[in-house]
């Protein structure tokens, strides 16, 4: 055996080993056989998870899809988009249910999900980074975090919609990496960017931002605007069934979802976890007061609110570590959560500034990163909403290690 097949096995065997002890962890926590504080938590439904599951039965039973918290909505609805709910829906069909949805069946998938998701950051490693030894790291340190092990055991759209999300991230940098993207490449970024929307709707943003640079920058108009329009004939693609939906069954145009409300009007108490709020109040309702608090918030109390609004809505974001219901009291792994968040947060801005020229890749995973920090600012800050940036945030720290690895070895080169 030749010394470029030794180095592909070693390769091949370090990159399963990995894998495997993160599988098996993810197996650990979610093992039926035990009866410990964490298989207590896992078989309750609680919150989100109570409506999803109400959802998706009404789905099934009564072909009526609507989201109420807590409880059957009476009528369809486009409260929540139907991505997660649907999904469900076909766990139920698939596995069958009765008065428990299939919980284990769910978190197995779910655990399949999460494995492959690291496996796409670890790809996506490779695409930036080019460093096999540091998309490694990476991918250790995405199968060690709290979040990612604990997450496929609720029936909530964590592992989900990181999973898709990360597949657009890896299909944006393969995009990239061609000046004349294919046209299958091209509607696949648009289709997988749909299903993303289809299952958490904030980041749609990104894909107005995306299509207008790309027509306006790049050189090539005739080839970016046929690429353009493809990406775009992906996303309503996936969309449309959605949209016509809401207009024959609701009579009304509802582009996305309309819960914004309540989420909003959460966000408008600075610093108050537990504001008085009536959740049963209408969502445009609540949209409406939202508004008002927040004209009168910034008039009142200007410094207070653009603080909220800024840095404080940041740092509730990332301090916490996402655990679903279960919670990580654990000060050493939040500090480290903390540590390592941050340091990819400013290791993505350090790169936005390095690499301004030379890589756009690099630059779109930043603005993207921005993009879904910023979105959910005017809302109610919960580490669930910064769940798909922590995997990003690996990556800054990856870019951070390189860095200082070509600069010790050119000290090095330089003092010999």
């Amino acid at each position: 055996m030749n010394r470029s097949s030794q180095v592909l096995l070693i390769k091949c065997v370090t990159f399963i080993l990995i894998v495997g002890i993160g599988v098996w962890l993810r197996f650990y926590f979610i093992d039926w056989n035990k009866e410990d504080f964490f298989q207590q938590m896992q078989v309750r439904l609680a919150g989100d998870e109570v409506g999803y599951d109400l959802a998706a039965r009404q789905l099934i039973e009564k072909g009526i899809y609507g989201y109420a918290p807590y409880a059957y909505s009476t009528e369809p609805n486009a409260f929540t988009t139907p991505g997660y709910p649907l999904f469900l829906a076909a766990c139920y069909l698939i596995f069958g249910y009765g008065v428990e949805p299939p919980i284990k069946e769910i978190q197995l998938t779910q655990l399949v999900m999460d494995a492959v998701t690291g496996i796409f950051l670890y790809l996506i490693s490779l695409k930036l980074l080019r460093s096999f030894p540091i998309s490694c790291i990476l991918l250790i340190l995405y199968y060690l975090h709290p979040s990612f092990i604990l997450a496929p055991s609720y029936l909530l759209t964590e592992t989900l919609y990181g999973a898709f999300f990360l597949l657009f991230v890896l299909l944006l940098v393969r995009y990239l990496d061609n000046d004349l993207p294919t046209k299958l490449q091209s509607l696949t970024l648009g289709l997988i960017f749909g299903v993303v929307v289809l299952i958490r709707p904030a980041i749609v943003p990104f894909l107005g931002l995306f299509l207008t640079c790309l027509i306006v920058f790049f050189v090539k108009k005739r080839v970016v605007l046929q690429s353009g329009l493809l990406i775009l004939t992906g996303f309503i693609t996936i969309m449309l069934p959605w949209w016509i939906r809401n207009l024959f069954i609701l009579h009304k145009w509802v582009w996305l979802a309309e819960q914004a409300g309540n989420p909003l009007l959460w966000g408008t108490f600075p610093y108050n976890e537990n504001p008085p709020i009536d959740v049963s109040n209408d969502p445009a309702v609540m949209k409406r007061m939202a508004m008002e608090r927040i004209k009168e918030g910034f008039q009142n109390e200007p410094l207070l609110y653009m603080k909220w609004y800024t840095v404080g809505k940041i740092w509730i974001l990332l301090k916490d570590i996402y655990s679903g219901f279960l919670g990580i009291h654990n000060l050493i792994l939040i500090r480290l959560h903390r540590i390592i968040v941050i340091m990819g947060l400013l290791s993505w801005l350090l790169s936005l500034f390095v690499e301004w020229k030379n890589d756009r890749r690099i630059v779109w995973v930043g603005i993207l990163i921005g993009i879904s920090i910023l979105v959910y600012l005017p809302f109610a800050p919960t580490s669930r909403y910064f769940y798909p940036v922590v995997p990003l945030s690996l990556l800054g720290v990856g870019w951070l290690i390189r860095r200082c690895s070509f600069s010790i070895i050119r000290l090095k080169k330089h003092n010999t």
